[in-house]
């Protein structure tokens, strides 16, 4: 039995909501909460597209890193959002009601503003998954963009997938058998 390549675990790109750089997060927060509910494969990811253009890909981290406040950010020390701690380190002081002002500040936010701008580092359908495993190993990613022989984007292939065809063929080794 052949060897299975990208092309054949990979997600199609009209299985991902989009949504535009121009969004606010707010809107994108929707989006990519439908679409996680919705998919039944957990999509975490939405594509950020600019006409038919992709520029990048908005995830649930992107979303909690917009909301994440700075380290001695000038308008919380000011309104005594942080503590002199036991190791005499200040830090940033978790109080009430400052979750939600964090969420109000940035509801209108746009996506291009918090989003993952795209790398050069994709992979070809073609490709063997474990070239996806090694660009993804080396480069700290989760997720590649697919291409197809015209460099135009097909689809994704996230560690899932991958970690999935593992147990497939795991299943199917007798000496790999539990």
């Amino acid at each position: 039995m052949p060897e299975k390549h990208i092309k054949d675990i990979m997600i199609p790109l009209e299985q991902y909501s989009r949504v535009e750089p121009n969004e606010s997060i707010a809107s994108a927060v929707r989006k990519l909460l439908n679409s996680y509910r919705d998919s039944g494969l957990n999509y975490r990811t939405v594509l950020v597209v600019s006409g038919t253009e992709l520029v990048g890909l908005l995830t649930m981290r992107n979303l909690l890193s917009a909301l994440d406040p700075a380290l001695f950010e000038e308008k919380y020390m000011e309104k005594n959002f942080w503590i002199e701690s036991y190791s005499h380190v200040a830090e940033p002081f978790m109080v009430e009601g400052l979750f939600k002002e964090r969420c109000r500040e940035n509801c209108k936010k746009k996506v291009k503003d918090v989003m993952q701008h795209l790398e050069l580092i994709t992979v070809y359908q073609e490709d063997t998954i474990l070239k996806a495993i090694h660009l993804m190993v080396k480069n700290h990613i989760n997720l590649l963009p697919v291409m197809d022989g015209n460099d135009k984007l097909v689809g994704t292939i996230r560690i899932v997938e991958i970690v999935e065809e593992i147990e497939k063929l795991f299943e199917n080794m007798p000496e790999c058998q539990i």
